[in-house]
């Protein structure tokens, strides 16, 4: 048997942090929203809504008082003023279903972010379809709760001199808008990645426009075939041997 040459290519292994990196981000996400749930659940069931603020008496005007007496007056007449519009801005948010909603979406966001991190490090062949449907249901989950948020919150910029009349809206676009750039970042780091593990698992070889790392294997009788190989053509095999009586 006469040795002949094939090339070999030289396919790279999927990098490992594509699927640890992205793990390792979505577990600091999931223990954070478990950690959100847990802290709303403590706020709405716990009385630090229903605190009644303890306010002073500023009495009557002060007409005939010094100016320093009258500031004095506005400021805690303006600080009572404060304290009401806080406590009525809690007591819509409370009615408004909110805190409910906030401690359920916590809660799905913390459950199936583990189970992405699982799918992530066992490095499934679906992991990065369902870490991007997981940034999918955080994305809606955050403007819904944007929405219900800055409407319960409506007569709270009202009662605010500083704030614009617009404000709700204002409030909901701002919001809404950070969301999206967010969650559009995330999920085109996913993308890459699936990208990038996708290429490398189809193996593909490269044409031969493209340069790219061969290898060239002759394989002879006496040595192993690290790869696999065909023998030559019969036509190939006429070409060695006129070429091997042109020699002689």
């Amino acid at each position: 048997m006469q040795p002949y040459a094939v090339s070999a290519y030289n396919c790279q292994e999927t990098n490992p942090w594509w699927y640890w990196g992205l793990a390792i981000f979505i577990a600091i996400m999931a223990i954070l929203s478990g950690f959100n749930a847990l802290a709303t659940g403590i706020i709405y069931q716990g009385d630090i809504l229903e605190m009644d603020f303890e306010q002073l008496d500023p009495g009557p005007y002060p007409e005939n008082g010094s100016s320093s007496e009258k500031q004095q007056w506005n400021e805690t007449t303006e600080g009572n003023q404060a304290l009401n519009d806080t406590r009525e801005m809690m007591k819509d948010l409370k009615e408004s279903g909110v805190f409910e909603m906030q401690m359920i979406f916590a809660s799905m966001g913390c459950l199936s972010g583990l189970i992405v991190v699982g799918l992530l490090t066992a490095k499934h062949d679906y992991s990065f379809h369902i870490a991007g449907i997981w940034v999918g249901y955080s994305t809606i989950s955050a403007i819904v709760l944007t929405v219900m948020s800055n409407s319960a919150m409506a007569n709270f910029y009202q009662s605010q001199e500083y704030y614009p009349d617009n404000m709700e809206t204002l409030g909901m676009i701002a919001g809404i808008s950070q969301v999206l750039l967010c969650n559009l970042f995330i999920g085109a780091i996913i993308f890459l990645g699936w990208m990038n593990t996708r290429a490398n698992a189809k193996q593909t070889p490269e044409s031969g426009f493209h340069q790219k790392s061969v290898d060239l294997v002759y394989i002879t009788p006496d040595l192993a075939r690290p790869y696999e190989a065909h023998p030559p053509s019969p036509e190939s095999q006429v070409k060695t041997q006129l070429r091997e009586h042109e020699n002689r």
